[in-house]
């Protein structure tokens, strides 16, 4: 018996494609015929849609850092990059691709009234002007015929795209769920940065195993070959596509096997990624994206006094940086006003750190739970004023109290610390904030001010 993978791939010439579209039923002849109401109101729908997802990544970013320590925030933050690359390339090829069906359509409705194509009114166009257009243009039909085509093309490519980029994010979050119980499971013998390259080893050697077993034309002719093959690709398949891995691999089969000539398609695909490239540059610019991408900038970028200068403080230092990096109410405090305010929020690597150099006493855990619940907080709130060391030109300073709040306004949980400036001499200061760790303190953050008023 024949083996279906045996078989040659059959021959499709242009009659014998006409054949099978007539072989399909009416219905279904008349739904290709008219997809193009649908793609328009699918396109529409989805520009619209698509716009609004970029507006999540910002959010998104600062959540993953606000809540996740920065050992896992390596791998994490390529799940949202490839978000990032998906909800960019969807409203760009929607917004192509209705432009091209919106063509066709103009198109289609001159060729109701216009069959003939150009005319002979040389009015306003010269003749040989006219004449040298037509030349260079397809016919009408051939016209309508090939937009028609490139239009379904590009409707099927979003679809591809959209669950190409997803499948990846996916399988990163994965990836991380897996380090995560794989970490808890061993009390921390195996973490995340051995799963995560334990996983990625054997995909890249089934990859490599694949590729390598297509180079060795010689024995795809044999069955036990292409059987050994065949299955080893559903595997690379199910685990890169992951819940998209049968209408992916199906799209992308039906589009390379049609595709008879790749350079018609070089000059879109390179300008398509030059526009990727600075869409998704925009979002990843933004300061939780760019913050995730590169987390160790999260202390970097809060002891740049150059930044962070009274002049331009809030200027430089925006409200989504204040969620993730330690600041003050307001750069230039009069010494009538109080204690100075400094907000010190806790991300995720705070709250990993906090609880990993003060842990819980087993005697707050054995409370009822309306106790274990206040205990808990106090006890944080006194942790929270030994893990966050606070100078003030280099003297240290112990702030009045330290309460659990809202720092910077947001509604992310932290700490606000009330420090007495009132005998520190007017001018300029700076507040040097450190953070406890298992070797020591750590330099956090420095935070200028300026001092008005006399003593």
């Amino acid at each position: 018996m024949t083996d279906v993978h045996d078989l040659p791939p059959p021959d499709q010439p242009g009659a014998q494609r006409a054949k099978e579209f007539a072989a399909l039923p009416e219905w279904l002849q008349r739904l290709a015929t008219e997809s193009w109401q649908v793609e328009l109101l699918i396109s529409g729908f989805a520009i619209v849609g698509s716009t609004q997802l970029v507006g999540l990544i910002e959010p998104m970013a600062e959540r993953l850092i606000l809540y996740v320590r920065i050992d896992y925030l390596m791998y994490l933050r390529w799940a949202l990059y490839y978000l990032a690359v998906g909800f960019v390339a969807l409203p760009a090829i929607f917004v192509a691709h209705f432009g091209l069906r919106t063509y066709w359509v103009g198109l289609v409705s001159l060729s109701s009234v216009y069959p003939h194509g150009f005319g002979s009114n040389y009015g306003a166009v010269p003749e040989w002007v006219a004449r040298d257009t037509e030349r260079r243009s397809p016919a009408l039909a051939e016209q309508i015929a090939r937009v028609e085509r490139r239009s379904s093309i590009m409707f099927a490519v979003a679809a591809l795209s959209t669950m190409m980029f997803a499948s990846i994010a996916v399988g990163v979050a994965l990836v991380f769920a897996l380090g995560f119980a794989a970490e808890r499971l061993s009390g921390g013998g195996v973490g995340l940065p051995q799963t995560f390259a334990a996983v990625v080893g054997v995909v890249a050697l089934l990859y490599l195993v694949n590729v390598a077993m297509l180079l060795l034309k010689r024995y795809h002719d044999r069955p036990a070959f292409r059987r050994a093959y065949l299955r080893l690709n559903v595997v690379i398949r199910k685990t890169v596509y992951t819940i998209f891995e049968r209408p992916a691999v199906y799209l992308s089969t039906l589009l390379t096997t049609n595709v008879t000539s790749w350079r018609s398609l070089a000059a879109p695909l390179i300008f398509g990624y030059v526009a990727l490239l600075v869409g998704v540059f925009a979002i990843v610019s933004r300061p939780g994206p760019r913050l995730l991408l590169s987390p160790d900038e999260l202390y970097d970028d809060a002891l740049r006094l150059d930044r962070r200068e009274p002049f331009r403080y809030r200027a430089e230092w925006t409200a989504d940086l204040m969620a993730v990096h330690p600041s003050i109410e307001r750069e230039v405090v009069d010494r009538g006003e109080g204690p100075l305010l400094v907000s010190l929020p806790l991300i995720g690597e705070d709250d990993y750190w906090l609880k990993t150099v003060y842990p819980l006493p087993d005697r707050i855990e054995d409370l009822p739970d309306t106790q274990r619940r206040r205990a808990r907080r106090a006890y944080y709130v006194e942790a929270a004023a030994e893990y966050w060391r606070l100078s003030v030109d280099g003297e240290r300073a112990r702030p009045e109290s330290i309460v659990a709040g809202a720092p910077g306004g947001q509604d992310a949980g932290g700490y606000l610390a009330y420090l007495d400036v009132s005998d520190l001499a007017p001018g300029p200061h700076v507040v040097e904030l450190s953070v406890a760790r298992d070797s020591g303190y750590a330099a956090r953050a420095v935070i200028p001010f300026r001092l008005l008023g006399g003593r």
